[in-house]
């Protein structure tokens, strides 16, 4: 849902159907965080980000490859040899 309507919503913001889908997602979002709890990449971001200023989303992104090699390695039998390229 986020990677077909996040470049429409963004590339035009007069997408409506596009910037809905969006707000559907967040709430998806919202509601998946409080039956499950936050993630390693996701927990780690606060603090770089209120330490340095760096807005929430690119510190989980500059966080995320990191995470997902820390995954990789200690989950090895959750994730296929596949699933390692995702972090580069």
């Amino acid at each position: 849902m986020i990677g077909k309507s996040l470049p429409k919503a963004v590339g035009y913001g007069h997408d409506l159907a596009a910037r809905e889908s969006m707000l559907l997602a967040s709430c998806m979002a919202g509601m998946a965080f409080s039956s499950a709890g936050l993630g390693l990449c996701h927990a780690m971001a606060h603090q770089p980000g209120a330490a340095l200023h760096i807005p929430h989303g690119l510190a989980n992104a500059m966080l995320l490859p990191t995470v997902m090699e820390f995954n990789r390695m200690v989950c090895r039998e959750r994730f296929s040899s596949d699933w390692s390229g995702a972090a580069n």
